[in-house]
């Protein structure tokens, strides 16, 4: 049985630039953005190619799913696993203001904990790629030039509450309250405009 060749895969740093431009663009369908790419030269050019060398459309699915290392079959069944209908819904009975739920799990951290440290990889880390990526690209090169300091630095995952002194309401950048103005439209500098702000009734903030 004779091996047939595998063609690498060519122009990936190219689709790679073409993404990034496409969202500092404003585009949030890559078809749109092909189209876009196939009419004007200059974006072409930008993202490191001619217009004649411009990656086709299925390409950037491509480049997409070799990003994300989550098998298509796994995909299309995990959410009903994980995720089952009786076990997503609300609780019937509301408790007061200041009261919590009683935890159904108390140990899942633990156990969670225990597990991760037991592991080299976790099986469903399907963004690995992408962190190195960004590893390589943004957090190492700012470390190695000083706008990071690594003895100053708090690591948190996604969903992990933290204690802050940021405002949900944003903080005013207008000279309004100099004048007696203590209400007004101006526009605001919100520190993390994508967080969840909560109250911590353990310690009361």
């Amino acid at each position: 049985m004779n091996n047939l060749p595998v063609c690498a895969a060519v122009n990936q740093t190219q689709i790679l630039r073409s993404l990034i431009l496409m969202l500092h663009q404003g585009f949030t369908g890559i078809t749109a953005w092909v189209e876009k790419l196939n009419s004007d030269s200059l974006p072409a050019l930008l993202i490191g190619c001619t217009p004649h060398s411009l990656p086709p459309l299925g390409s950037y699915y491509d480049f997409i799913d070799r990003l994300w290392l989550q098998d298509k079959q796994f995909q299309k069944s995990a959410g009903k696993d994980l995720f089952p209908a009786d076990k997503n819904r609300k609780p019937a009975n509301k408790l007061g203001k200041g009261k919590k739920l009683p935890n159904r799990h108390p140990d899942i951290t633990k156990i969670m904990a225990q597990e991760a440290l037991s592991r080299d990889e976790f099986p469903f880390y399907y963004e690995k790629l992408l962190q190195q990526v960004f590893c390589a690209s943004a957090v190492t090169p700012s470390m190695q030039r000083g706008l990071i300091h690594k003895d100053g630095i708090t690591l948190s995952g996604d969903g992990t509450c933290v204690h802050t002194h940021a405002s949900p309401y944003g903080h005013k950048v207008c000279g309004c309250p100099d004048h007696g103005q203590a209400r007004c439209n101006c526009p605001r500098h919100y520190s993390d405009p994508d967080a969840h702000w909560g109250w911590d009734s353990d310690l009361g903030t």
